[in-house]
């Protein structure tokens, strides 16, 4: 098997290949193609009014229509949909617990108004990730169109099981969850990631949200303490006000419902 240059560059020093050879494979390794990047996929948001009719209106698969909904409503992964148990839902302030998800971390995200209690019975979902994305596409078919083709010969449509949780970003910014506060419900790292899910229209959501002015310590405080107050909830250390942070983003879309 072909090393690599830090490879080489260990055996060479080890001994284990004279000085002639490390060269030889050096300079091989300069003169191949270089390997193509990872395709970046941005997902185009699905439009409320084709949710309505493709997710809701014709699915009558129970779990089909669970996964939709959580996607669309909550913004979760795929993966993360199919993990989740009847303990991770709290009902009193609408609330998802995401345990264990993508880079190994815990999360809050709203709990959609769509999502009812009795959708419980179902979870966990008994089907697997390719199954319900397979449902999605069956679903959204009429509504969906090929933009290309990869150079596998692969098809890229429109819409993809991810664009239900890139609707969720979108549906957030323009609801005026501040951009961090998205970033934390999603999941993400790095705001860079975010705003892959928020170019909109030719124009990045999140930039647009900042220029709005819809986050500053003055609403963060308000908010907080109306959050805490209509929840009943106290931080019992100040190294958890970032968790109720987040919470303030979730407070305000609920109060809007």
């Amino acid at each position: 098997m072909a090393m690599n240059k830090a490879e080489l560059r260990k055996a060479y020093q080890e001994g284990l290949i004279d000085e002639a050879k490390f060269k030889e494979e050096l300079f091989n390794l300069e003169i191949a193609p270089k390997t193509k990047k990872k395709e970046t996929r941005i997902y185009e948001a699905v439009p409320e009014d084709i949710f309505i009719k493709a997710f809701l209106g014709k699915t009558t698969k129970l779990h089909h229509k669970i996964c939709f909904i959580l996607a669309y409503g909550s913004g979760l992964r795929i993966s993360e949909i199919t993990s989740l148990t009847k303990d991770d839902f709290d009902f009193k302030v609408r609330e998802i617990f995401i345990r264990q998800a993508k880079g190994k971390k815990d999360r809050r995200t709203i709990l959609s108004k769509l999502f009812k209690q009795e959708f419980l019975k179902k979870l966990p979902i008994k089907i697997g990730e390719r199954a319900i994305g397979k449902a999605f596409m069956t679903k959204i078919k009429p509504y969906n169109k090929v933009l290309y083709t990869d150079a596998a010969g692969r098809p890229r449509y429109r819409y993809h099981f991810h664009s239900l949780r890139h609707s969720f970003a979108v549906n957030c910014l323009n609801q005026g969850i501040p951009p961090h506060l998205l970033q934390s419900m999603l999941g993400h790292s790095d705001l860079k990631t975010t705003s892959k899910y928020t170019h909109v229209g030719g124009k990045d959501a999140i930039a647009a949200a900042i220029e709005r002015g819809l986050w500053n310590d003055m609403w963060v405080t308000v908010s907080l303490v109306g959050y805490l107050i209509n929840t009943k909830h106290v931080p019992d250390r100040m190294e958890r006000l970032e968790e109720y942070k987040i919470s303030v983003g979730m407070w305000k879309v609920l109060k809007k419902s």
